[in-house]
């Protein structure tokens, strides 16, 4: 024993097992031991609440509590003291038992000599120091991973989630009770998820893991059916029954919407400059027209496009050069006024969609959108300084609705 003295609480209403007790400490030492005696468990608790014990030495049959249920209401009361429980029965399957109820350690009475005692004493204090040192650094990891943004998910080698935080609850949606127990796949779409399964098969016939310790990116799957993608870090480790792997998960929607705009940006750019290349390259005004139809339709992966210009004389904006659409659509379109154009664009907008041209009756040239199987009608005016209006620019999709983005249509009016 080192020179600091340890004070232990004997709970024993035996006198001869008490006074035996007493000779092995003097045997290994007493002036290391400051030893104070009760008799029953309710003056066990008056004791502990006074003062602070290294070790309790509990004898489970007292006058006042019977069995484990002894060893159970100490360790309830002071669960941050060690106990050493005293038997009279030496049973491997008992020690066990009394381990899992709460005790460090089991004696059985007129067996151990002074040494062993005090060692089985001091046993008891570091492997409570150590469990007391692991449960404050559980607890540490417990809030730092609840108070993190990114989901912590924690999975044992059979796959099963052990650890799930708020970051976790925000992101997939299940709650802790929803998610905790369940496989972690669950939060993985195919072909994710059969890969996972293959990953695992790998691992258990003896492959080393190949994304420990790296960060990837991925797509998860929430609790209502939705896929969302994320950014993935996992790490691993062991205890002496299991495998353990963390993953760090962000979700990277909005990082991902950044760069699909950045993408949509450069083509639309890239777009435009193919269409004033094609654009210079032309000589007359109806070769001009008849390119940006056709560039137009191109940029936006649509079948068709036409440009109406406006008749300051007629008062009518007609059909100047198409792209995509049978002779018949030309010769049945009906031109529209000035002041009904205008009308109809202050209602949609100077860029404006129509999603399905055929379940609006009252649209003009309804008839012929419903022969030629036109669907959704998109477009923008063309107008100079001044307000001046020229005309208007027109894309067209067949048999099919479509919904167009926000950067797709601008790309119209920027035309």
């Amino acid at each position: 024993m080192s020179g600091k003295t340890t004070k232990l609480l004997l709970v024993e209403d035996n006198p001869g097992d008490a006074r035996l007790l007493r000779e092995l400490l003097l045997e290994a030492g007493a002036s290391y031991f400051d030893l104070t005696h009760v008799e029953r468990l309710d003056e066990a608790f008056k004791q502990l609440a006074a003062e602070s014990f290294d070790v309790v030495l509990l004898d489970l049959l007292l006058p006042d509590s019977l069995g484990s249920e002894t060893l159970l209401r100490l360790h309830a009361h002071s669960p941050q003291t060690p106990i050493v429980v005293l038997t009279g029965v030496e049973d491997e399957s008992l020690g066990a038992q009394l381990v899992q109820d709460g005790a460090q350690d089991y004696l059985v009475k007129g067996k151990p000599g002074g040494e062993s005692l005090a060692r089985v004493i001091r046993y008891a204090i570091e492997r409570k120091r150590a469990e007391e040192t692991l449960r404050e650094s559980e607890e540490r990891f417990r809030t730092v991973a609840q108070s993190a943004n990114e989901a912590i998910v924690v999975a044992d080698d059979s796959g099963t989630i052990v650890t799930w935080n708020k970051g976790a609850e925000k992101i997939f949606l299940y709650s802790s009770q929803e998610a905790l127990g369940q496989p972690v796949s669950i939060l993985m779409p195919e072909p994710y998820r059969s890969q996972h399964r293959e990953a695992v098969k790998r691992i258990h016939d003896g492959a080393a893991p190949r994304i420990i310790g790296k960060m990837y990116e991925s797509c998860g799957l929430r609790k209502d059916g939705s896929e969302v993608p994320v950014e993935i870090s996992l790490a691993s480790w062991e205890t002496a029954q299991h495998q353990y792997y963390s993953a760090m998960i962000r979700d990277i929607t909005e990082r991902k919407r950044a760069e699909e705009e950045i993408l949509r940006n450069a083509a639309r750019t890239e777009a435009l400059l193919h269409i004033a290349a094609r654009l210079n390259a032309e000589l007359d005004l109806q070769a001009v027209l008849n390119a940006v139809c056709e560039e137009t339709a191109r940029a936006l992966n649509v079948p068709a496009a036409v440009v109406s210009l406006y008749d300051e004389k007629s008062d009518l904006l007609s059909i100047r050069a198409d792209f995509g659409l049978p002779c018949e659509f030309r010769e049945r379109h009906i031109p529209m006024s000035r002041a009904n154009y205008e009308e109809f664009t202050r209602v949609l907008g100077p860029v404006n969609t129509i999603p399905d041209a055929q379940a609006m009756p009252g649209l003009p040239n309804a008839a012929l959108c419903v022969a030629l199987d036109i669907r959704t009608i998109a477009g923008a005016s063309m107008i100079l300084h001044e307000e001046e209006l020229v005309g208007a620019l027109s894309i067209y999709t067949l048999k099919e609705v479509r919904h167009f983005t926000a950067d797709e249509l601008p790309l119209c009016h920027n035309v």
